[in-house]
């Protein structure tokens, strides 16, 4: 339907549309009057080849937290190599808080004083593949997985971790235990 014919049909029913808004109390007739004035400028629903004009919702999409960047890592760490002899096989972690507790678990002696968030962060995905953001070690060291297993310290005046026996038995594998 053009614009043309739509203001035609609008036209004829405005006398409608005047009587129904009458019989309406005072204060409510603008609004009642616009209201049906819009209905009506409106292409039909379902008409073919007419969309609505409301607009469309589109959900928003929160960008991902950036892992960390390799100036944030100490060069001991970038040196150091993972002693994985002794541990649990890495696809055996199952949850992140687990693959941190490995992280640690395999740099306890090669990175004296423990890690950094930035370094776990920066360790995983280097070494292993996986994305942990630096931001989400708290939540996750804290949680009951980890309780009691590592303790907090600060490296450099950044958030850190250092790994207990608790947390290194836990990470032993079942010939070593």
């Amino acid at each position: 339907m053009s614009d043309e014919t739509r203001f035609d049909r609008l036209l004829k029913e405005i006398p409608r549309i005047a009587k129904a808004v009458s019989e309406l109390p005072e204060e409510i007739r603008p609004a009642a009057f616009q209201a049906l004035v819009a209905a009506l400028a409106e292409p039909k629903a379902g008409a073919p080849g007419k969309r609505s004009k409301s607009p469309r919702v589109r959900r928003a999409r929160s960008r991902p937290k950036a892992a960390a960047s390799e100036g944030a890592v100490r060069p001991e760490v970038k040196d150091a190599r993972l002693e994985t002899k002794g541990l649990i096989s890495w696809e055996d972690c199952k949850k992140k808080g687990e693959k941190i507790l490995w992280i640690l678990a395999a740099t306890r002696n090669v990175v004296a004083g423990g890690l950094q968030n930035q370094e776990i962060s920066w360790l995983l995905r280097r070494n292993k593949n996986t994305s942990i953001p630096p931001g989400n070690m708290r939540a996750l060291l804290e949680g009951p997985l980890a309780a009691g297993q590592v303790v907090p310290v600060t490296i450099d005046g950044y958030a850190g971790w250092v790994i207990e026996e608790k947390g290194i038995k836990r990470m032993a594998s079942e010939a070593e235990a």
